[in-house]
């Protein structure tokens, strides 16, 4: 089983370019906020973004916020060099550790038949099911774009969970969830 350690990413830190690069890679722009502003946001108690490391392994990162409903994973990442050697399910169940019994919530891209990398949507949807995750069928509007939502567990109260994400984004992502 793999072991990780992680590290705070804000301006400046030691990890701070090299989770850029593979935040920038991983994420298109219009799925990300730039990436000072999220180093930015992070200084708020309630957000963690984190890099992870196995030993001196760059393992990729996580971008979480506290809420009173869940973990809210924002992005998730995992360096290429390494996929599929089970850092990714590492790091979700890091996350899950350091959650202490509360949900975790995470967006996927929907699962549209028509889009044409419907095979990979479906390979992260059984990545994430594999993790413990379910379908909610709710989805996740940010800004212009939106989101299937899968979960760690049933009964969370959505309209609480985005009036606090909203909160922790300062506004800025007008998070609404259907």
């Amino acid at each position: 089983m793999v072991t990780l350690t992680s590290y705070p990413i804000y301006p400046f830190s030691p990890s701070y370019q090299t989770v850029k690069g593979l935040y920038n890679a991983a994420f298109p722009p219009e799925e990300r906020p730039p990436y000072l502003l999220a180093s930015l946001f992070a200084l708020q108690s309630q957000v963690n973004f984190l890099a992870y490391y196995d030993k001196n392994v760059f393992a990729g990162f996580a971008y979480t916020v506290r809420t009173t409903q869940g973990i809210f994973v924002f992005l998730l990442a995992v360096n290429d060099e390494v996929r599929s050697k089970g850092y990714g399910s590492a790091m979700l169940r890091t996350i899950a550790e350091q959650a202490k019994g509360l949900p975790l919530v995470l967006c996927i891209e929907p699962m549209e038949e028509t889009a044409s990398n419907y095979d990979q949507r479906l390979r992260r949807l059984a990545f994430y099911e594999k993790n413990g995750f379910r379908r909610q069928y709710r989805l996740f509007h940010e800004l212009n774009e939106v989101y299937e939502i899968v979960a760690t567990t049933d009964g969370i109260d959505y309209q609480k969970l985005a009036k606090e994400l909203n909160r922790t984004s300062l506004g800025l992502l007008k998070i609404r969830i259907t």
